[in-house]
């Protein structure tokens, strides 16, 4: 399986990239986008950005297209994994 992630466009690959994304949106989906609605400034700001980046990468690897450095599906689930990490970080704290 991690031989079909390595390649640039393979059926394995986009369900997982599609898996991977649909398990960090399910993650960070405990109230942290109602409070950042309700707080005006960065929290808002940054998280939105993430969540765009976020989209580029999974319809892009949907697509089989290469999106910047990311050129196979095992760096897309990687920079999914850090960019779902970084966004919990922020949301721990900026929002009260």
């Amino acid at each position: 399986m991690l031989g079909q992630l390595q390649r640039s466009s393979s059926w394995t690959g986009r369900v997982v990239v599609l898996a991977v994304a649909l398990l960090g949106s399910q993650l960070h989906a405990s109230g942290a986008p109602e409070r950042a609605l309700a707080q005006p400034g960065a929290a808002l700001i940054l998280g939105s950005l993430m969540g765009l980046m976020m989209v580029a990468i999974v319809v892009a690897r949907l697509l089989g297209r290469q999106l910047g450095l990311i050129r196979t599906d095992r760096q897309a689930v990687g920079a999914l994994i850090v960019m779902m990490a970084a966004k919990v970080a922020i949301a721990r704290t900026l929002l009260p």
